[in-house]
């Protein structure tokens, strides 16, 4: 009982691994000289998973490519400073509602850092 459970377990984790998430500040989100702002940084460092990211409450949408990095002013009308956010695996022809993703809270000021790993692997760094 308790190795079909575990087995059970595993399967259900590894449906969800492949694309890693790592959130960390970074002191100046929008450059240096410029101030801080209402920005969140994403970079994809994958080797070969382009990404959608989705910031529902910001109403942003954009891809990421392999090796590509977004500064994104967000802003929401409740003024929010953390905001929820979706990343998907966005291969080309691939569906997006079965594609999979990591859904989670950031802060305004963080670096959203997308890497491959075995499994999601989430760090929140101050």
């Amino acid at each position: 009982m308790k190795v079909s459970f575990m087995l059970l377990a595993m399967l259900s984790f590894a449906g969800l691994c492949l694309v890693g998430c790592r959130i960390e500040q970074e002191t100046s989100p929008t450059g240096p000289g410029t101030g801080g702002g209402q920005v969140i940084k994403f970079e994809n460092i994958t080797r070969s998973i382009p990404v959608l990211v989705k910031i529902p409450d910001a109403h942003h949408e954009f891809e990421l490519a392999v090796n590509e990095k977004k500064t994104v002013e967000v802003y929401s009308e409740e003024g929010a400073t953390v905001f929820y956010v979706e990343i998907f695996e966005n291969f080309p022809g691939r569906d997006i509602s079965t594609a999979r993703r990591w859904t989670g809270f950031v802060a305004v000021g963080k670096v959203v850092t997308i890497r491959q790993r075995l499994c999601i692997q989430i760090e929140i760094h101050d």
